[in-house]
């Protein structure tokens, strides 16, 4: 049991940090993640199997959707100024 929960974690752990590369690249925003994304499944590749590809990608439009509709309010609220 507390196997699966370490494995667990490792597997949100990599879909939590690809989904910040992958907005971050989006904004053109330089990080570390690609090389920490890197050596965490080079030394777990076992990882690539339980990842959800899905929940990364759902996740991600989920979160440009959050900031393209900050970024047209804060445009509105400009425009009213």
């Amino acid at each position: 049991m507390k196997k699966e929960a370490i494995c667990q974690k490792d597997i949100k752990e990599i879909e939590a940090e690809t989904v910040s590369w992958l907005i971050c690249e989006r904004l053109n925003i330089k990080t570390n993640s690609d090389s920490y994304l890197f050596s965490y499944l080079q030394n777990n590749q076992k990882l690539l199997k339980e990842i959800s590809i899905e929940l990364i990608l759902t996740t991600v439009g989920k979160i440009e959707n959050i900031i393209l509709k900050n970024e047209c309010n804060v445009k509105k609220s400009s425009k009213s100024l």
